[in-house]
Parts: C-alpha cells; structure tokens; sequence
C-alpha cells in the first residue's frame, strides 16, 4: 500500500494529509486497491481513480455555475499546472519580470551593493533573498492554504519599504536592518508573482467561459467545493 501512496506525490496539490475530504476519498481508493489486491483480482491504479475523480468533480460544474460558486466563495480552485499558462502573453510577461525579481535579480543587486561599498559581506544578500525565496515557495503557493492574498503582499511590500529605510538611515550600516531587506526582497518578489498570476488566471477563468471549458475539460484544474 505504500506503493499507492507514494503515487500522491504527483498530486501534492491536494494537500494530502491535511485536507480531511480528499484524504478520507483516498483511502476510500486504497481500500477498494487492497481488497481486490488480496482477492487476487486486477485493481485499479491510484492514478486513474484520481483521474477519474477530478473530471467526474468538474463535471459537476459549468462555467455560470463555477462563477457563482467562486463569487459566493463555496467553491475554489486547484490549480495542476502553474495559473500562469492560463494567462495570455501580456499577463505571462508580467509574471516574469516578477519572477525575475527572484530568480535572478539577487544576482546582480547584491554585487553592485557590494561592489559601490566595498564591502563583501553583502554577497551574503544573494544567500538570504533566495533562501526566503524557497521558503516562500514551501508556504505560500497557490494551493495552500496560505495562498497570498493582494493584502498580504501589501503587508510584505510596507515591511520591505521600513526595512530598507532603516538600513539607508543607518548608512548601510545595519546588519539586521540589510539582512531583513534581503529576506523581504525575495519573499516579495515571490508573493507578487504568485498572486499576479493567481489573479489573471482566475479572472480568465471567470470571464471566459470557452477558457473554462478547456482547462476544466483537460483536468488542469479541480473545482472544489469549500467546507460550509
């Protein structure tokens, strides 16, 4: 059974483990998987039941019924591929300089830092930015729990702003004050980026229903209802 389980990880998007309905379906399917193990018959892969139950969900939805449910908020989205390949190539743009601000604009902010101080030490930003990056990236994607909201990367973006102003005010002197300016930078960076492309996929969602239909339809997203 351990086989089954370790299938999960493909599908880590439904949180299994914490998501008490989803885990209570699945071991519905590994107990069905082991009963017919045990009697010796062909059983049927996790994969495919799990398949089966994502377009069998969706089915349950059209498009004026999915906006209603995401408008009363009885229902949301989990996303199997990244929002970003349900946006069109402006709103991918934007995602991506974003993105950038990440991935690779640490590389080089913090060498011109230290390059215009001479002082070394502030390579140690690179290290930070990213590190609060990949945390950022654990905790805080769209199918968490704790998927970013537009409020929360404007919490991030003000602490960000007291965070650099504190380390110019102290003339670059402020080890706390540079160290939280290169954890914030990063963590920002990551949570604009998710919400942006968050919010241009889901309004593709909305307002355009043949969108919906194609997405829905090839199971690239799960529509799921919200416990009342």
């Amino acid at each position: 059974m351990s086989d089954d389980v370790d299938m999960l990880k493909l599908y880590s998007v439904f949180d299994y483990g914490n998501n008490p309905a989803f885990d209570r379906q699945v071991e519905k399917w590994l107990s069905e998987a082991s009963t017919a193990r045990a009697g010796g018959h062909t059983f049927k892969p996790l994969a495919d039941y799990l398949r089966d139950w994502i377009f069998a969900t969706n089915q349950q939805y059209g498009h004026t019924a999915f906006v209603e449910a995401i408008k009363n908020k009885t229902a949301k989205v989990r996303w199997l591929v990244e929002p970003y390949t349900i946006t069109n190539h402006r709103e991918r743009a934007l995602f991506a300089t974003l993105a950038c601000g990440y991935q690779f604009a640490p590389f080089v902010l913090f060498p011109i830092l230290a390059i215009v101080k001479r002082d070394w030490w502030l390579l140690l930003g690179i290290l930070l930015s990213l590190a609060a990056s990949r945390f950022a990236a654990q905790n805080y994607t769209a199918n968490k729990s704790t998927a970013p909201t537009i409020t929360f990367a404007i919490v991030v973006f003000s602490l960000f702003c007291l965070a650099t102003a504190w380390w110019l005010r102290s003339n670059f002197g402020h080890n706390f004050a540079f160290a939280a300016m290169s954890c914030l930078w990063g963590f920002l960076f990551f949570i604009l980026a998710e919400v942006t492309q968050m919010k241009f996929a889901m309004r593709n969602l909305v307002d355009r229903a043949e969108i919906f239909a194609a997405v829905a339809g090839q199971n690239k997203i799960v529509i799921e209802p919200t416990p009342s």
